[in-house]
């Protein structure tokens, strides 16, 4: 049965201190300045942080709903004033409602972190300005013009704090993106997708590599399905923990030629897992 990414993902802690190095983390990338953050983790962060800035958006769209703002009249008569009924207002909070709704669609569908890395961040930072923007300029600009007197009411202040809470959102979202490197190697900056590789062609005997098949009864030859790589280009990464390979640590599937670490195929096999690449079964 094939183990799922998420059960190496939960031995990386167990299988640390042997090997000195995180080996079971998925891509990583890395902060120049020591700190590394993981590309699944980096995303996880941004779902959660986009989720939290879509409800502040939906929340202060509701407060158009809401009473803005108490006018008196001859010091007599008193009128409630709706947020939906000053038309600035209203086109301010809508914007910025769809702004917050488009981060969250984006932290929450998109696997590419160079576009959620920027896209998030700027969609809270602008629908948090217009979130802000609506009530005060409402406030400050709209209502003395009509020289009336008026106070303001739970609906004002309930669309100013929302505002803020994205703007705080808008920053959370911000530090996840700073904290995130993406690695370089060859000049060419890397995604965390699957390598693809081809069979080689082994032209000497002494080259040729066993491939698993099965026998009449069913049973697989016995052996090991990978081995030391013969070919490394530069630049390749492991398909378990997608961390840079080296000549020295390389292995390769017997199968399809996938290259990764000894220590993530054994540990892979152990697991009962199979090869990322082609599917076959790794074992030690």
């Amino acid at each position: 049965m094939r183990s799922s990414y998420a059960d190496i993902y939960v031995l990386m802690e167990v299988f640390q201190p042997l090997h000195g190095a995180n080996l079971y983390s998925r891509k990583t990338s890395y902060d120049f300045n020591g700190m590394i953050t993981p590309v699944s983790e980096a995303l996880s962060r941004f779902m959660r942080v986009g989720a939290l800035i879509s409800l502040l958006g939906a929340f202060h769209t509701l407060t158009l709903l809401l009473t803005w703002f108490a006018v008196t009249y001859d010091t007599l008569q008193r009128q409630t004033l709706l947020g939906y009924w000053l038309n600035e207002s209203l086109m301010l909070s809508l914007a910025a409602g769809a702004l917050a709704g488009l981060a969250g669609v984006v932290a929450s569908l998109s696997r590419k972190i160079s576009i959620v890395r920027v896209v998030v961040p700027s969609a809270a930072g602008a629908s948090a300005s217009l979130a802000i923007l609506s009530p005060i300029y409402s406030y400050m600009l709209k209502m003395p013009r009509f020289d009336v007197t008026f106070n303001p009411e739970i609906g004002l202040f309930a669309a100013i704090f929302s505002g803020i809470g994205i703007a705080g959102a808008a920053v959370l979202a911000g530090l996840v993106s700073l904290s995130v490197r993406t690695q370089q190697i060859g000049g060419a900056w890397r995604s965390p997708t699957y390598q693809q590789y081809e069979l080689e062609s082994m032209s000497e005997e002494t080259e040729q590599v066993s491939i698993e098949q099965p026998t009449e009864g069913g049973a697989v030859s016995a052996g090991p399905n990978y081995s030391p790589a013969q070919n490394v280009p530069e630049g390749s990464q492991c398909v378990i923990c997608y961390d840079q390979l080296t000549p020295e640590t390389a292995y390769a599937c017997n199968s399809c030629g996938a290259l990764f670490h000894k220590d993530c195929a054994d540990a892979w096999s152990e697991l009962g897992g199979q090869c990322p690449n082609c599917g076959a079964r790794l074992s030690q």
